[in-house]
């Protein structure tokens, strides 16, 4: 556009009626019920919270100052708390990663847990260097050089299994390995409201026997048709596999699925290591005034 076809663009002159047919249009616009109004309002709320939850899962700090705010308390993290390597000596070492639960919105909860692991973890690797000593001093006693032989290796780490519907599930692992290697785990399936530790029932109903024995018990059949599994039958002097009880050691995996473990030995020669058994499961629905339940519901 030239300059005098600007100038005459800007000198045309603006109906006097514009502004009233304006009116009328803005007028006759329909205008969103007060009622959707007010929901939009509440899912930019929620999505601000969801934000924030994002926010959480990028720091510790941010996660623990969330119990100050209720309507975030169900996001429970799981953090490492304790890490560090170290050599006693030249032939041993010990590796150790130890989690944290935290910004459960239970406080006993964390305090019970945490302090649970780091008991029971301690006292392992005193125990495993307890052991390495007896073992060195006993090769000198007989002759040996204290220089020759295997050290201990410990390596204790977690990993975060489940953590959705208020419920939080992680495996404490510790590997020792000294003429060989052996693992222990520690187990947690936490309802965060409660605080409670949830069981083989709480999870499969009143008939999780049948429904966890008939999986396991299918599943060793087509490990030892395709795999070659071996599990103890009663013949070699190992009873093998019994049924489950209420008290099995098990986690829930990302499906939310039920994985019923056998340690080392347990079910069938050291050689097959730990057992892992997926059982399917049940939904695992959120309770009904969570605010988790909430999010969900206005979204």
């Amino acid at each position: 556009m030239n300059i005098s076809s600007k100038h005459r663009y800007h000198d045309i002159a603006i109906p006097p009626e514009l502004d009233a047919v304006v009116e009328r249009a803005l007028a006759a616009a329909p205008r969103p019920p007060r009622r959707i109004r007010f929901r939009t309002v509440w899912r930019v709320a929620a999505l601000v919270a969801v934000g924030v939850l994002v926010l959480l899962n990028t720091g510790a700090t941010l996660a623990r100052a969330a119990e100050a705010f209720p309507a975030l308390m169900s996001f429970a993290r799981l953090i490492t708390a304790t890490e560090y390597t170290r050599s006693p000596n030249r032939d041993d070492l010990i590796s150790v990663r130890l989690p944290a639960l935290i910004a459960t919105g239970n406080v006993g909860l964390e305090e019970r847990v945490n302090a649970e692991i780091k008991r029971k973890m301690d006292a392992a690797i005193a125990d495993a260097e307890t052991r390495a000593r007896e073992t060195r001093a006993a090769r000198v006693a007989t002759g040996g050089d204290p220089d020759e032989g295997p050290g201990v290796y410990i390596d204790i780490d977690y990993e975060l299994e489940y953590n959705a519907n208020g419920i939080v599930s992680f495996v404490v692992n510790k590997t020792e390995t000294l003429a060989s290697a052996y693992t222990e785990q520690l187990f947690y399936n936490l309802e965060l409201a409660t605080g409670r530790e949830l069981k083989l029932p709480d999870l499969l109903g009143p008939d999780f026997r049948a429904i966890a024995d008939a999986a396991i018990r299918r599943q060793m059949q087509i490990r030892i048709q395709e795999d070659d599994a071996m599990y103890f039958d009663g013949r070699n002097g190992f009873e093998g596999f019994q049924g489950v009880t209420a008290d099995q050691k098990f986690y829930i995996n990302k499906r939310g699925n039920v994985v019923a473990v056998f340690a080392k030995y347990e079910i069938a020669p050291g050689c097959m290591g730990i057992q892992e058994f997926e059982i399917p499961t049940p939904p695992v629905k959120p309770p009904a005034n969570s605010d988790l339940a909430f999010i969900r519901e206005i979204l």
